[in-house]
Order: C-alpha cells, then structure tokens, then sequence
C-alpha cells in the first residue's frame, strides 16, 4: 500500500454493462436478447453475456450493450477494451478447403480422401462452417465406420486420386 491511493475498491451489483460501437452490417444479424460469448484480449478472459440494446448511431455504427454477470474483478480497473463478440460456435475437425470435393449446392457436405494403410480413401463428410481457406467438418451421424479422425492424413487437391490408390508417405 501507498499513502494516499486507495487499498481497495467497492464494487455494488452483480452485473456489468459493455458498450461497443460495431460496424452496421455486422449487427445486423444481432438481436435484443441474444446470448453472445464476449472475449476481453487484453486480459484472456471470455464469458456469456446478453444484449440488452442495440441502436443505430448513424455513420454505419450501432451501439450494442452486453449484460454480464462475471468479470467485475478483470474489468474494474478498465475504460476501454479490446473486445471479440462471438455469436457462433462449432466443434469438429478443421481441414483446408481445398482437401474437399463434390461439395453439394448448399454448402453441407462434401468427400474427403484421406490414407487408411498406404491406401486412398474416399469419405463422406457433413461441413458445419467455412469460410474461403477452412472448413469444420465432421462424419455424418448415421455413418459408424466410414470415419474421419484427428489424426488422419488427408489429401490436398485430391483430383486424380481414386479409391483404392496406393499412396506412398
């Protein structure tokens, strides 16, 4: 302790209130209400929280505010942070575009070939997400042997590979 700085601070209410001023075009898929996990990148912390407000500010700016019940203690000697809204969140094995073929028209499955014993094979896939470079793929639900595992070996651009190829490491 130093004289004439105070030892501790007194925090009232279980919530705290973030402000963020975002650009339009991605609040739009925001609602009142909606549940969002909110990342602070200063201090790798990440909790839920809930929108309690959005307006709109003009100059393509909304302002959303996000109630949280955790983070006080993080946040307290804090006025402006770094901050990651993340609206959506998938789980599987990501691989680079470029390993899929026969993706059908709306985007949710595709093949992968990976190496099974030195031999090429060809497996269907579900794609939960993507963006230009990645997808997050996981085996379809009704499928028990025809899997995709972490540690496979996938083939890039898998063109002129068949079924069945021998595939030398």
């Amino acid at each position: 302790m130093q004289k004439d700085q105070p030892f501790a601070k007194i925090i009232k209410g279980v919530y705290i209130y973030l402000a963020a001023d975002i650009p339009s075009a991605k609040a739009r898929s925001l609602e009142e209400g909606d549940s969002i996990k909110v990342r602070i990148n200063s201090r790798d912390f990440e909790t839920t929280g809930t929108i309690t407000h959005i307006k709109d500010s003009g100059n393509d700016r909304t302002v959303i505010v996000v109630k949280m019940n955790r983070g006080a203690d993080v946040l307290s000697d804090l006025r402006v942070v770094s901050v990651d809204f993340i609206t959506k969140t998938e789980e599987g094995l990501k691989v680079p575009l470029k390993c899929l073929r026969d993706i059908t028209p709306d985007g949710t499955r595709g093949r992968i070939v990976i190496v099974k014993y030195n031999v090429a094979s060809s497996r269907l896939v579900e794609i939960l997400c993507s963006d230009n470079e990645y997808a997050i793929i996981k085996t379809p639900e009704n499928e028990l042997k025809r899997t995709v595992n972490l540690y496979d070996i996938y083939l890039i651009n898998p063109d002129n590979v068949e079924e069945g190829d021998i595939i030398n490491k």
